[in-house]
């Protein structure tokens, strides 16, 4: 009597197998976990460190520069094959650089806006085959819930690698932003260091604003430019000029 069991089994199990992955792959296609962490990686290859060379106005003696500064931040990409970061990062710079994460190339940028009322400033690259593989992050449409956990993502002093920080929305109010300029603030308890300036911040898999402060006298108290008035900005420069935040005087 011949034995016909192995013959079978193996089908048997390979079939197990295959159905096995299957299921697999229709949970994490399902898995709100899963899609986060697709979007956050999205995020990290959009993200870029900004090398700034800049020579600020001598207060002193107007008529000449004061002596080259060097100092970075970070940004990260949009759409129109831009960079988004604070305005006070490429404040009167002379020369920048775009180091993207995990690469050790430098990149030629400029500015093409800016607004200093809300510390915000769009650049491009002088070759934009960059962003042929580095799609622009997700950017969210709606404000965040207070409590809501967010990551901060950016270059702060004491390391050459991405760093990330953790906390949770503390407040949400309207408030001075850059100079001469108010708008909505979003209050974190996440770590933001010198450097982390123009990084994305993540809630759900999608940007709710960009570092660009911290109370220096506090612990763990830093301040994010919602996406929304992001929105308002980008709007703003979508005619080739920047027109400003209309504003009310009274006495």
């Amino acid at each position: 009597m011949k034995m016909t069991e192995p013959r079978l089994r193996l089908p048997t199990i390979f079939r197990a197998m295959v159905l096995t992955l299957l299921a697999s792959s229709f949970c994490l296609a399902d898995d709100p976990k899963a899609k986060e962490d697709e979007s956050e990686g999205k995020i990290r290859e959009s993200i870029v460190k900004i090398y700034a060379t800049s020579r600020p106005p001598d207060l002193v003696r107007p008529w000449q520069k004061s002596a080259p500064q060097e100092s970075s931040g970070t940004g990260f990409i949009i759409d129109g094959n831009r960079i988004l970061t604070n305005a006070h990062v490429v404040a009167y710079a002379s020369q920048l650089f775009v180091q993207p994460n995990g690469s050790g190339d430098k990149l030629p940028a400029k500015v093409v806006a800016v607004s200093p009322e809300v510390d915000l400033a769009v650049l491009t690259l002088e070759d934009e085959s960059f962003f042929k593989k580095r799609p622009p992050s997700a950017i969210a449409e709606q404000l965040p819930d207070i409590k809501a956990s967010v990551l901060v993502y950016g270059y702060p002093t004491g390391g050459a690698g991405l760093s990330i920080t953790k906390g949770i929305v503390s407040r949400i109010e309207y408030a001075p932003l850059g100079v001469g300029g108010a708008g909505l603030r979003i209050q974190i308890d996440a770590a933001i260091n010198p450097g982390n300036s123009g990084g994305p911040v993540v809630a759900d898999g999608k940007i709710i604003g960009v570092a660009f402060s911290r109370l220096g006298g506090g612990d763990n108290i830093g301040y994010i430019i919602p996406a929304e008035e992001v929105d308002l900005f980008l709007k703003d420069i979508s005619d080739g000029k920047y027109d400003g935040k209309p504003m009310m005087f009274d006495s």
